[in-house]
């Protein structure tokens, strides 16, 4: 907790400074709003200082500041939600549950909140929250590219493909450069057994990206295995190895030019 004696030890004084100044110039109700102004900016640098922690892979400095700077600063959503976070990614996730539900008590349109509170719920398997959690995210923010996609990838995981793919499409209607909605759009039509229209979203994505390489393996396959035209499989292996060039893919890739030219 040095970092937090640190920041009281130096902004402290400044509270009183300001409230002696301004108590002999100034109405009450500007003496409130200075007040709240420097406890704004302490609490920015608490967080700057825990995201710091936290980038440097000090889980525990990060959540020791946050949890202190919360108890002393409890009006904080931004402080809470902080502190959820850094308690998700370290898999406490009663505690990280309790920060996010306090985010949402003082800022209800917390859209980040809702979505990972969605993210936990998938963590501890229960699907229904997660729904209801990425469904109440997009409600605040309908554009919101990370909330559909995580709704799609949830619909996925119950099998429902077919509203899956409408929020990909969704998202790529939106971001039409959204090469993760593309690949998950080709995957859902995989997951269909729709073999043709899994070969066009792929397609579209080495259109968009020539040198995407995994696309390109994936409409190798396709080709070879699934709509038996292996001329065109060869070619996809070809643009494989001409982008990875070495390792196991490449090789991979190799062995697959072989074998096709021996048949």
């Amino acid at each position: 907790m040095a970092a937090m004696r640190m920041i009281s030890s130096v902004s402290l004084p400044i509270l009183v400074i300001i409230a002696t100044l301004i108590s002999a110039t100034a109405p009450a109700q500007e003496e409130s709003e200075d007040r709240g102004l420097v406890a704004a900016q302490i609490v920015q640098q608490i967080r700057d200082i825990a995201k710091t922690h936290f980038a440097a892979g000090r889980r525990n400095k990060a959540i020791e500041l946050l949890s202190e700077a919360a108890g002393e600063h409890p009006s904080s959503a931004d402080l809470w939600f902080d502190l959820g976070v850094v308690l998700l990614v370290d898999r406490n996730y009663d505690a990280a549950r309790d920060a996010f539900q306090k985010t949402i008590a003082l800022n209800p349109s917390h859209a980040d909140a809702y979505l990972n509170l969605g993210v936990l719920a998938l963590h501890t398997k229960d699907l229904d929250r997660a729904e209801e959690m990425f469904t109440k995210a997009l409600a605040l923010k309908p554009d919101w590219v990370h909330a559909r996609l995580n709704l799609a990838g949830l619909h996925v995981k119950r099998g429902k493909i077919p509203e899956a793919l409408q929020g990909y499409k969704a998202v790529l209607a939106a971001n039409p450069g959204c090469t993760v909605a593309r690949f998950n759009i080709a995957q859902c039509y995989l997951e269909n057994g729709d073999w043709n229209s899994a070969a066009e979203a792929y397609r579209e994505i080495v259109q968009q990206d020539p040198g995407a390489f995994r696309a390109h393996l994936e409409l190798a396959s396709l080709y070879r295995t699934r709509l038996n035209k292996p001329e065109i499989a060869l070619y996809h292996y070809y643009k494989v190895v001409e982008t990875v060039k070495t390792g196991p893919v490449a090789e991979s890739a190799r062995k697959a030019i072989e074998q096709i030219g021996k048949n």
